[in-house]
């Protein structure tokens, strides 16, 4: 995805606030860099002093490793630290060196979880000391050991001794202790870590059960909330207790919480600074319960907003800090956890080493890095003031596109507006993505030179960590910048956003276009429980267009390919929400999910079996919409039916899915029979053609016309296996017709045009399956009748298009994704009934001088002239797709199930006109005119 959004560049150097790369002549590129090494460069790139001592140190062949030995240079840093924090409170601390942020928080938890089994051990330690003086003075008296517990009479020493000593540790067994984090929290991404960073997309996958989750709490940053988590976390521990002979209990509570961890400046969570009031909360809390506050300053610290630890500031002092990042000087990997040494367990140094901590060199780079960056904080907060008024401009300029600015020295984020719910699809999509902000970075890296970041836990943030060299030109240059992006952003044009990711032909083909903030339009009703989705897709790239205007430059071939490149993050869209009312008075919330992506995209996935990206995406918007939505029903259209083979491979097990196939065929069998009776004479043999025959829909045509054609055309695809899949099918419709012959007394006319079932009833065929000679599963069935029928057979599967000629209707429904059906393939006065999407009807086709009439089916006419409005598809007032409306008739009739799921059977259909009756949907009559 780097390499998709032009943000792999490859930088050569780096110097003070900015990097270099070559460009395509081989010129040398300055890039400001905002993204400051995550934190870690303070002093920009190579700091000169840094740089000297660097090399000082390696020309002086001063050893790394010298485990078991004095270390004046670690110790002076450790000096320098315990000053540092010790000035303000007036404490001393005592230093553990790690190789980075994450190693000093697995420390952290180290030293946590040993002074909570140190106090447990005092606790155990108490309960053997009552035992046995409880133990002498019953083996020194001659009073008869008695005692009570938990509605038991112990007569014995031992037996109770074990009670009390098995409660003690079920108390601390029954519950592990845990951690409090803040909810935006990120702390590392080891194992231990991993478990206090509280965005789940990092932690998925490696937490493998429940209880490796329990280990940590997440509270909002609120003290109400704190509070109620702490006294949760209580439990109670029974000591005996001998009083003048007689044993009692004493009750003692005990917090199963090793401590609070927090981050004065919540940094990758958004740059959110937390409040001093929440701070004061926790530092007295924690103090009254006897638990570490432990101070996570690993970006926000070494003096980044001015301040050796951003919390002195604020005077709130913890028992363990956390350093890292700008600690190395941007040159070195050096992190710290550091500890008031009233909580410092003695010993801790000898069970928690690390072979590359430690050093002399990181001790001597880190040290004079905190020297320098304490020389400069009067540079960090000036500048700092300089980074707060250019975001605030910005904000002023642009509040619609910028939600807020937060910060302190050279730590700063600037939030955008998620576009979510955007009418711009193209925006909303990256944004529910969570990628929306990369393609902002990508903009400002290649259009004006500047490298930024979001933050890793809150996507719509971008964080702006310059160097203390960040100059006043830059800062206008950056401010500059942005707003030319929220100009874009303000415009909803993606064509500028993305335009350097284009071909040089199709970039600069106009200037920034405002193409309106709306959002899709949400139209529910609160008070309706019952909610039904729908998922699609762009029929074309000229929906593609539709759904996003800014678009409308660009060629279908590059449409096509931005749709393709993106494809592994793509998720799905809502694009449209509203009320359906049946004529019954009945209603249904139903909710329209989009997927970006074309049926030639599509089509072209099938012929290469590339399923995995597009099924992932199918099963992520029937995810989305009943996760976001609460939709317990899920229709597919389009493609997505084909995809997921029908529904059946719809992995939630907590949705029902239909795929609309049902009353898709269920109104045209409706529009055909009007069709017939008006214009064909009453009687009549006629001949049915069925284009897509192995299909789900036509192959349900097919049965449900039995009835009223006494023959049919069959075709398959041209692809390869299409004719071997139609022959399958027919084997499947022969018996199929036989077993209605069978069990259907009425088979005849009702279910089987009288002339097919007479061929059928009087062959030798049937009379050999009646008598058991043969069975309805006997593939040979179909050959057999086939050669005792000959020409009279009433089933033709062909190879050419121009065989349809001999039909007086046909039915098409393929996947293909362009139009490729022209009027000579079809017979005078014929008609035609389409129903792929897109159509295979060319426009030769459909404006014919023959006299063959071209029906678009496959639409419905709503009650009341509810109007379904959402870009790229086009349906008028008052109209619906049939695949539409069938989930919209389940979700009236409040019919939770899997119905047109895997193959179908004319009741299906049957019972879906019924359904349509029922609620006021009817057959759009004649649609003639191109609707998709």
């Amino acid at each position: 995805m780097l390499r998709t959004l032009l943000l792999d560049k490859d930088f050569i150097r780096g110097e003070g606030g900015g990097l270099f790369y070559l460009d395509e002549e081989g010129k040398e590129i300055r890039v400001s860099d905002y993204i400051g090494g995550y934190g870690s460069l303070l002093l920009g790139h190579h700091h000169p002093e840094l740089k000297q001592k660097a090399i000082e140190l390696i020309s002086n062949q001063v050893p790394n490793h010298t485990q078991l030995a004095s270390k004046p240079s670690v110790e002076a840093l450790a000096r320098f630290i315990s000053g540092e924090i010790g000035h303000h409170s007036s404490k001393n601390y005592i230093t553990t060196f790690a190789n980075s942020g994450a190693e000093a928080v697995e420390a952290a938890i180290k030293h946590a979880r040993l002074n909570f089994s140190k106090n447990k051990d005092k606790l155990l330690d108490r309960l053997h000391r009552e035992l046995h003086a409880i133990n002498h003075f019953f083996a020194t008296s001659e009073q008869p050991f008695v005692a009570q517990a938990n509605d038991q009479t112990f007569d014995d020493f031992i037996s109770f001794k074990n009670f009390c000593i098995e409660h003690f540790h079920a108390v601390f067994n029954e519950t592990s202790p845990v951690l409090l984090a803040l909810e935006h929290s990120f702390h590392g991404k080891t194992t231990g870590a991993l478990n206090l960073t509280s965005n789940p997309q990092f932690r998925d996958g490696f937490q493998t059960n429940d209880r490796e989750k329990s280990h940590v709490v997440f509270v909002e940053p609120n003290t109400a909330p704190f509070e109620s988590t702490l006294l949760s976390l209580f439990r109670t521990v029974r000591f005996p207790k001998l009083t003048n002979g007689t044993i009692s209990f004493e009750e003692s509570s005990v917090l199963m919480c090793l401590g609070v961890i927090v981050e004065p400046i919540q940094g990758e969570g958004g740059i959110r600074p937390v409040s001093n009031e929440l701070l004061t909360f926790l530092r007295e809390r924690t103090r009254n319960v006897n638990i570490p506050l432990i101070f996570d300053e690993i970006q926000c610290g070494s003096f980044r907003t001015g301040t050796f630890a951003h919390s002195l500031q604020a005077e709130i002092y913890a028992d363990y800090y956390l350093f890292s990042k700008s600690f190395g000087g941007g040159m070195v990997k050096n992190a710290a956890l550091v500890i008031d040494e009233k909580h410092y367990h003695e010993g801790f140094g000898v069970v928690h080493t690390s072979t590359y901590s430690d050093d002399s060199y990181s001790a001597e780079i880190s040290l004079k890095a905190l020297q320098i960056s304490k020389a400069e904080r009067e540079t960090i907060r000036s500048k700092g003031k300089q980074i707060e008024s250019c975001l605030q401009r910005v904000q002023r300029d642009y509040p619609q596109v910028v939600k807020e600015v937060r910060g302190a020295g050279l730590l700063w984020g600037i939030e955008f507006f998620d576009l979510n719910f955007s009418e711009n699809y193209s925006f909303q999509m990256f944004s529910r993505s969570g990628y929306l902000n990369y393609l902002y970075c990508s903009y400002l890296l290649n259009q004006w030179n500047i490298r930024i970041a979001p933050t890793l836990s809150d996507p719509n943030t971008l964080r702006v960590l310059p160097c203390i060299f960040v100059s006043e030109e830059e800062l206008t240059h950056f401010q500059t910048a942005l707003k030319a992006l929220a100009h874009i952003i303000y415009c909803r044009d993606f064509y500028k956003l993305i335009e350097h990711l284009l071909p040089k032909a199709e970039q600069n083909l106009r200037a920034v276009t405002d193409f309106g903030q709306n959002n899709v339009i949400i139209e529910i009703d609160e008070n309706i429980n019952q909610s039904v989705g729908f998922i699609s897709h762009y029929i074309n790239e000229n929906g593609a267009k539709d759904g996003d205007p800014s678009m409308e430059v660009l060629s279908d071939e590059t449409i096509n390919a931005l749709l393709e490149s993106v494809l592994e993050i793509a998720t799905p869209i809502l694009v449209h929400a509203r009320k359906m009312e049946g004529s019954s008075g009945k209603s249904v919330n139903t909710y329209f999910a989009g997927m970006l992506f074309t049926a030639s995209m599509a089509r072209e996935m099938m012929n290469k079996n590339l399923y995995t990206h597009y099924a992932d995406l199918c099963n992520d918007a029937v995810d989305f919409l009943h996760e976001e939505f609460g939709c317990p029903l899920v229709g597919l259209g389009q493609y997505s039916s084909v995809i997921t083979k029908n529904g059946k491979s719809i992995r939630n097990p907590n949705v029902f899915i239909t795929t609309g196939n049902s009353y898709t065929v269920g109104i045209g069998v409706q529009a055909i029979k009007e069709e017939i009776s008006a214009t064909i004479k009453s009687g009549a043999s006629l001949t049915l053609g069925v284009l897509g025959a192995a299909g789900n829909i036509c192959s349900t045509y097919v049965k449900c016309f039995l009835p009223y054609f006494s023959n049919m055309v069959l075709k398959g695809s041209d692809s390869k296996g299409g004719k071997l899949k139609t022959l399958r099918f027919l084997r499947e419709l022969i018996s199929y017709i036989f077993s209605e012959m069978i069990t259907n007394p009425n088979a005849r006319s009702s279910a089987i045009h009288a002339k097919a079932y007479d061929l059928f009833a009087n062959s030798k065929t049937y009379k050999r399956l009646k008598s058991g000679e043969l069975a309805l599963s006997d593939l040979s069935l179909s050959e057999q009748l086939t050669n005792e029928l000959g020409d009279r057979f009433p089933f033709q599967v062909i190879d050419s298009l121009e065989e349809l000629v001999q039909c007086d209707v046909t039915v098409v429904a393929t996947n293909h994704p362009d139009p490729f059906l022209y009027s000579p393939y079809f017979a005078d006065n014929s008609i035609v009934y389409d129903i792929s999407v897109p159509i295979n009807s060319t426009d030769e086709l459909i404006q014919n001088k023959r006299n063959i009439k071209v029906i678009m089916g496959g639409v419905v006419e709503l009650p009341y002239e509810q109007t379904i409005t959402m870009r790229a598809y086009p349906l008028g007032k008052g109209e619906a797709f049939a695949c539409i409306s069938e989930t919209i008739l389940l979700g009236l009739e409040e019919k939770l199930c899997n119905f047109s799921f895997g193959n179908l059977h004319p009741s299906q259909v049957h019972y879906m006109n019924q359904l349509g009756a029922k609620h006021g949907f009817k057959l759009k009559k004649n649609k003639l005119e191109t609707i998709f």
